[in-house]
């Protein structure tokens, strides 16, 4: 269970039925794996980086020691401010 922000540029990709899928390019400051993060679940789609990228892993325990309180606040937050933009 990890996040990874790439900095860079890499291909994201998965497989089906036996072949390779080319799902994304993500350039610098994007990320992939946060649904794994969020959900506990295992990622579904592999990155393959064209050239060398930096990246910053940050496993599920130090997620949720430095994060999760925050990004919770903001979820909640999201969806106050989509029920006060329905009424109008």
């Amino acid at each position: 269970m990890i996040k990874v922000h790439v900095l860079g540029e890499a291909n994201c990709y998965s497989h089906s039925n036996g072949s390779r899928v080319e799902m994304a390019i993500l350039k610098c400051g994007q990320f992939f794996g946060g649904k794994s993060l969020f959900n506990n679940s295992p990622n579904t789609a592999t990155v393959e980086a064209q050239d060398k990228v930096l990246c910053l892993v940050i496993d599920g325990q130090i997620f949720d020691r430095e994060l999760r309180c925050t990004v919770n606040q903001l979820q909640q937050a999201d969806h106050l401010y989509h029920l006060f933009d329905n009424q109008f």
